[in-house]
């Protein structure tokens, strides 16, 4: 009998409108897209998911902070967008297959964790507050020496007026991308 694995859970705009549910279990899942649903609550850990490739969590009323990303090699598209997520971003060491990082519009203040060893991140939005300008400015030194695959880098300033309020490094960044 062929054994049965969760790969795939495609169910964006299912207006789901529930408590995020556990995820224990599906060390298989490669793609969960849940944005757009309406859900409530935390996230909850992900250590268990393996094989995930693409988490879009974007769009609905998730709480608490961002689960630790640790033993999530094979994560390439991490969408967390538009949410009440708080706390500080954990650490992003590992994520080597992280192609774009989308955290914007939430409520996580403080600074950007390290960006060396994501050499293939091509797209990253967060939000710029006041608070992040020093960590931005140590992040785009760190794009521009060691993030030679990076196509577009993107800062959602939303407090700040734009790209161009964004600190001189950034700036110099956002010219050589774009």
């Amino acid at each position: 009998m062929p054994s049965r694995t969760l790969v795939r859970v495609p169910a964006p705009l299912a207006l789901l409108d529930a408590r995020f549910p556990a995820l224990g279990g599906l060390a298989a899942l490669q793609y969960l897209y849940l944005n757009n649903n309406g859900l409530t609550g935390a996230i909850p850990a992900l250590d268990e998911l393996t094989a995930l490739q693409q988490l879009y969590l974007n769009n609905n009323g998730l709480t608490g902070t961002i689960p630790a990303l640790d033993g999530l090699a094979a994560l390439q598209v991490l969408n967390l967008f538009n949410n009440f997520l708080t706390g500080t971003i954990p650490a992003l060491d590992g994520l080597s297959a992280l192609q774009q990082l989308q955290l914007d519009v939430n409520r996580l203040p403080g600074a950007i964790p390290a960006l060396q060893g994501l050499a293939a991140l091509q797209q990253l939005l967060v939000e710029m507050g006041a608070s992040t300008e020093n960590a931005i400015k140590a992040s785009a030194g760190l794009m521009q020496e060691k993030m030679t695959p990076l196509r577009s880098a993107f800062a959602t300033l939303l407090h700040n007026g734009g790209v161009a309020a964004a600190p001189d490094p950034f700036r110099a960044v956002w010219r050589i991308l774009h």
